[in-house]
């Protein structure tokens, strides 16, 4: 009898294989394509810095005591949120105005209100040190600073008709990421 039971679990088997491979199946492929045969497309993320307006700037005839501000926009044409921050080169002319003058930056959050984004410092500590302008700034948009510089009260004579000239960096990183090196190190990448 456990002969028989063998015999016909074998048979059960061997029919359940024949019958599975002897039976047609339906299917269908579909190939999935756009332009160019791309049917996915992978693309980073940029951070890129659009148009900078208000530089260069000239702050002429500045008197001792005086406060002189011009104002700069930052176009900011990543397509993922990003950082700004601000830096400067030293071109020429250090020596002439070291220690009379003081630079702050402002940033004007509408046409009506600003705060300050730095108190009054060396333009020495900018070629040093990224400055954070704006954090998380999104895609497409436009921000407003101004620039000041301020005459020391007590610049004496020798300070008269003296020129010194820095170069300005602006500089976006992914938001909530390091800066890059620092001002005075920084090579500007090509793209």
């Amino acid at each position: 009898m456990i002969k028989i039971f063998k015999s016909l679990a074998i048979v059960a088997v061997l029919v359940a294989i024949a019958s599975g491979a002897t039976y047609a199946k339906f299917y269908n492929v579909k190939k999935v394509a756009g332009a160019d045969n791309r049917a996915m497309t992978y693309k980073t993320a940029s951070v890129e810095i659009g148009d900078v307006a208000g530089f260069p700037m000239l702050f002429d005839n500045m008197l001792p005591g005086g406060d002189y501000a011009k104002q700069a926009n930052i176009k900011y044409d990543g397509t993922t949120p990003g950082d700004l921050y601000f830096g400067a080169t030293l071109v020429s002319g250090a020596d002439d105005l070291s220690g009379v003058l003081k630079v702050a930056i402002k940033k004007w959050d509408s046409a009506t209100e600003s705060h300050w984004i730095t108190g009054w410092m060396n333009p020495a500590d900018l070629y040093t040190t990224w400055i954070p302008l704006d954090k998380n700034v999104a895609p497409g948009a436009t921000v407003y600073y101004e620039i000041h510089v301020l005459v020391d009260e007590n610049a004496d004579n020798a300070f008269q008709g003296k020129t010194a000239h820095n170069g300005v960096l602006i500089q976006a990183v992914q938001a909530g990421k390091a800066t890059e090196g620092n001002p005075s190190t920084t090579t500007v990448p090509t793209m």
